[in-house]
């Protein structure tokens, strides 16, 4: 029977072309990887690489066992990784993926809500909390979006609230709430979403304004325009979570983000990640954190 972890060294040693190269990702010597190949030439009665020069170079049994063994070592791989997913959801222990207001804001009620669980808390933005779902990196997603730029949901979604947007600006720069007003303004923008939300809106009243410092951090964009920098749209979950002392914020008739719970379907199988779930679409987590307007100015 073949040993997977030499197929394992055998596979490494395809993509990574050398005796050496394949010792360091493995971490272990070169002697190991030279004995491991010879065994499983053994344990296959082939001969699976020739010498060519000071180099070892596959022969055609050895590629035809790469191209397959490659399958089955990626496999396992994804096996271990989906066991230990369930063993630790099992255990109470739940990988949430969220944007930086949603932990400031929604993640401490549901730590709150669900005091027996322990939850792994990753900081990410909406398409990188997707991309950890679908590696089998993050077992929930907290994520928002943008009705007005209508992109699909490639996961299992619920929309759990309405988050308004405002207009931001300094007190002594503020003209009222026509984003007209702030035509020769530079309107400081978000994360890619955000940013690309915030053109749309601007260019769907007939603005073009001059756009400057992308960040995601709501604490630097609001210095930024208490200095007199710039003027920007800021969700309200943002502002309950910080508001500058020296901002006007108003809100935005008809203007919204929803905010949602995302993840997979297999792992709603596990029994703790459906509970967690269940708390955030179902019970008084959003009623909870629903933004009040207190940062209103």
């Amino acid at each position: 029977m073949i040993n997977v972890d030499r197929l394992n060294v055998l596979v490494t040693f395809a993509q990574l072309g050398s005796v050496q190269a394949t010792a360091d990702e493995l971490d272990i010597s070169q002697p190991t990887v030279s004995h491991h190949l010879a065994k499983l030439a053994e344990e296959t009665q082939a001969t699976l690489v020739v010498k060519k020069g000071r180099n070892l170079q596959l022969t055609q049994e050895g590629q035809l066992l790469v191209s397959r063994g490659t399958v089955i070592v990626q496999e396992l791989a994804r096996l271990e990784r989906d066991i230990a997913a369930v063993t630790r959801a099992e255990h109470g222990t739940i990988r949430i993926a969220a944007f930086p207001s949603a932990i400031s804001q929604v993640v401490p009620l549901l730590m709150r809500a669900m005091p027996t669980f322990h939850f792994d808390i990753i900081d990410a933005e909406p398409l990188v909390a997707r991309q950890l779902l679908e590696r089998n990196e993050a077992d929930i997603a907290l994520t928002f979006r943008y009705p007005e730029l209508n992109g699909d949901f490639p996961t299992t979604h619920q929309v759990l609230f309405q988050d308004p947007l405002y207009l931001v600006v300094a007190q002594e720069n503020y003209r009222g709430i026509d984003l007209h007003a702030y035509a020769d303004d530079t309107w400081l923008l978000g994360c890619p979403q955000c940013s690309a939300h915030m053109h749309a809106v601007l260019h769907r009243v007939g603005l073009h304004p001059a756009t400057g410092y992308g960040s995601d951090d709501y604490v630097a964009v609001q210095s930024l325009i208490a200095a007199g920098l710039g003027v920007s749209l800021l969700p309200a979950l943002a502002l309950e979570a910080f508001t500058h002392a020296s901002v006007t914020t108003k809100k935005l008739p008809g203007m919204v983000r929803d905010i949602c719970v995302e993840t997979l379907p297999e792992h709603l199988a596990s029994a703790p990640v459906n509970r967690v779930w269940e708390e955030l679409c179902h019970n008084d987590i959003v009623r909870n954190c629903l933004p009040s307007g207190a940062h209103e100015s």
